[in-house]
């Protein structure tokens, strides 16, 4: 009697622990993919301009160079005007590639726009901004030299605006490293959208999203070749989609 009775109670205990440890894993696994998801952004964009952006490129400011010299004439003084190492590292890129037309997609206050014009002085180059404020404030910082014909504000994933047309390389720096997994896919796919030939992403890889997942799953309905490149010295690397 005894022992049927341990028996049982075993076996009970046996059938709940199995649920338990089941029901545990099916947490566990949804609590990762709504991580990994990231089903919010990072910043209030609301907000981002003043509270974030603003106060960052400010202390850039006091210790790099944001814009190039408009004399600027050969890439090999680029190392001499104490640029920001991860910027310098995205103007050289794009100047291996060395397209004939650029978009950037969160184009801030413009001064991509501005120094690789100057580095790449027949490209066509323009901009797409999400918010005013960012344009804004590269209208007070950068004055005259500011390219306000050349950048658009509108939301690029929701939006159309296929009124700018195609360009040869679409780009962004420091993007997509601050949307939801969700979010840069959409974002991929319609850079994928605007651009001829490369799609070029210049965001932090070692605190960021699983780029290369994103783009295996992406690849699944689109086709295109990508390489992702991280540099030993820096976070900062490059995921660069070309077109077949």
């Amino acid at each position: 009697m005894n022992s049927d009775w341990m028996c049982y109670h075993f076996g009970i205990m046996k059938y709940f622990f199995y649920f338990g440890l089941q029901f545990r894993r099916i947490i566990n696994y949804v609590s990762k993919k709504l991580l990994k998801a990231k089903f919010f952004d990072d910043f209030d964009w609301n907000n981002y301009t003043s509270r974030d952006y603003g106060p960052q490129l400010d202390e850039m400011r006091k210790v790099n160079n944001v814009l190039l010299p408009s004399n600027l004439e050969f890439i090999e003084n680029l190392a001499n005007f104490r640029l920001n190492p991860e910027i310098e590292q995205l103007y050289r890129r794009v100047m291996e590639l060395s397209p004939k037309d650029l978009l950037e997609v969160g184009a801030g206050a413009g001064s991509n726009l501005i120094n690789l014009q100057l580095l790449l002085p027949t490209a066509r180059v323009a901009g797409v901004e999400l918010l005013s404020s960012q344009v804004d404030l590269g209208k007070s910082i950068f004055g005259v030299r500011f390219p306000q014909q050349e950048i658009v504000v509108a939301d690029f994933i929701k939006e159309d605006i296929k009124y700018l047309g195609d360009y040869e390389m679409v780009f962004t720096n420091a993007v997509a490293m601050h949307l939801t997994s969700r979010k840069v896919k959409a974002l991929i796919l319609k850079m994928l959208s605007y651009s001829r030939k490369y799609v070029l992403l210049h965001e932090n890889l070692t605190h960021s999203h699983n780029f290369l997942e994103i783009l295996l799953d992406l690849n699944e309905y689109t086709e295109f070749q990508f390489t992702i490149e991280k540099p030993s010295n820096s976070a900062f690397g490059f995921v660069i989609i070309t077109k077949n």
